[in-house]
């Protein structure tokens, strides 16, 4: 393939979909897990999701590529239609 912009690098299809790192659910963010920020009166619920939105549920456009093209190739029809929410699962905390 020949890129669009000539400072790209030209590069090769893959024959198969590499395998995603991501955790997904739909409708809500997978794997949410509240912070102590949630104790804090009046403001803490805003400040745990903001925390929780901005640290933790950000992803690779690689990652979210190579799940669309997975997804694609199975012919799944399981998203269709749905806000699907995507976490790396690298950023999961164990306690």
């Amino acid at each position: 393939m020949v890129p669009a912009n000539p400072k790209q690098v030209t590069f090769d299809l893959l024959n198969a979909p590499k395998p995603h790192n991501l955790l997904l659910k739909a409708s809500y963010p997978p794997g949410w897990q509240n912070t102590w920020l949630l104790n804090i009166p009046w403001i803490g619920v805003t400040l745990n999701m903001a925390f929780i939105i901005l640290t933790a549920c950000t992803t690779k456009y690689e990652d979210v590529a190579d799940l669309l093209a997975g997804d694609l190739a199975s012919g799944s029809e399981e998203w269709i239609g749905m806000k699907v929410g995507m976490k790396d699962k690298v950023k999961m905390r164990t306690e």
